[in-house]
């Protein structure tokens, strides 16, 4: 074969592997949703979440098509789609609460600043992002990682469902979907299946 192709491909190669990494290294500066860890059962947290507040849309459709709009609905809002034109900081997770027996409906959340409460928000531009003020809660959390579809959250929600039930733990039956990392992050992926507990 060519040498020139080996080239080719070994730079290629090689500048891959360093995007991935600086999408690894930006991740890990990205300002993450504060919480505690009460304990531990197995691969499970046990979590106590302070309130926060969060800007929120809500759709209908395909899962694909309720991922993309909302998601580009929300950075809208964030990259200056509001009443100040103002950017506000990005974090993680994006959150998702999705209708796992219809399929139909989902909510899809990001995670205002800590440091911007209701009053210094801008409002949003589109009436579809609502900002919404929650109140503290406790959690049951499991991670996994890889580039997850509906069916690998599905999967792990029912292993959560499952060990709570088992746990003799009470949980709210709607699970929120975490997902911690860009979508064109390939590598170190965190995923996260939450139920609120009781």
């Amino acid at each position: 074969m060519n040498p020139i192709i080996y080239y080719i491909g070994g730079t290629a190669l090689l500048l891959f592997a360093g995007w991935q990494w600086k999408l690894v290294r930006d991740t890990h500066k990205t300002p993450m949703q504060h919480y505690s860890v009460e304990r531990n059962i197995g691969a499970v947290e046990i979590r106590s979440y302070p309130p926060f507040m969060k800007a929120q849309v809500e759709e209908s459709g395909s899962y694909q098509q309720i991922s993309y709009r909302s998601f580009q609905r929300l950075a809208s809002y964030i990259f200056g789609g509001n009443s100040e034109n103002r950017q506000i900081a990005m974090t993680s997770p994006v959150g998702m609460q999705y209708d796992t027996m219809g399929g139909k409906q989902a909510s899809m959340y990001f995670v205002m600043p800590e440091t911007q409460g209701d009053s210094s928000l801008p409002l949003p531009n589109d009436g579809s992002v609502k900002l919404v003020a929650c109140e503290g809660f406790r959690a049951a959390a499991l991670r996994f990682g890889g580039v997850a579809g509906p069916d690998d959250f599905r999967k792990h929600e029912e292993e959560l469902r499952n060990m709570l039930q088992k746990e003799g733990i009470e949980f709210v039956p709607q699970a929120e979907w975490l997902r911690y990392n860009p979508p064109f992050q390939l590598v170190n992926r965190r995923n996260e299946v939450v139920f609120r507990i009781r």
